[in-house]
């Protein structure tokens, strides 16, 4: 036999919204999924990935702040890790950071892209990822994703609602 609960806030719903549909799941629970899509390149380059996460552990801190305690973490990740480029943009009307990172894994040398998106409950991470010689051949794919991007449920820091 089941037991209900006893706290009101846990039966509140939201619904929460996927390629396939929509569903409604208890208001407490965080959105923990990873959406991964291949980028297709010309024939003469290899694939990319494209992948979105969320860190509802960011707080209150700005995009700047929250990419360079990421940047400790993957230099212990990877040791020849080395940061290419780091600046701030605008996307979906919120101060975002984008950075650009270098590493070797496998004997290939990959680039990685970054940007860091505040949303009302959390840290948004656009990650693109391909061979450093192919990357060029994938930024135009990024900046139509990154311009495209429209947060819902209000928005990030530069509103005040973090």
């Amino acid at each position: 036999m089941a037991t209900q609960p006893s706290d009101s806030s846990s039966r509140a719903v939201k619904n929460y919204r996927m390629h396939e549909g929509d569903v409604s799941i208890p208001a407490a629970w965080q959105d923990q999924s990873m959406q991964m899509f291949r980028i297709s390149g010309p024939p003469s380059s290899n694939d990319a990935s494209f992948i979105v996460t969320r860190d509802y552990n960011a707080g209150s801190l700005e995009p700047t702040a929250y990419a360079q305690a990421q940047q400790a973490t993957l230099k212990q990740r990877f040791v020849d890790f080395r940061l290419v480029t780091q600046t701030e943009n605008v996307v979906s009307g919120t101060r975002a950071a984008v950075l650009d990172y270098l590493w070797t894994a496998n004997g290939i040398t990959l680039r990685q892209r970054q940007a860091h998106v505040p949303a009302s409950e959390c840290m948004v991470i656009l990650t693109m990822t391909a061979r450093q010689a192919d990357f060029e051949q994938h930024e135009s794919a990024w900046l139509e994703v990154l311009q495209s991007l429209r947060l819902r449920d209000g928005t990030g820091w530069d509103e005040g609602k973090r």
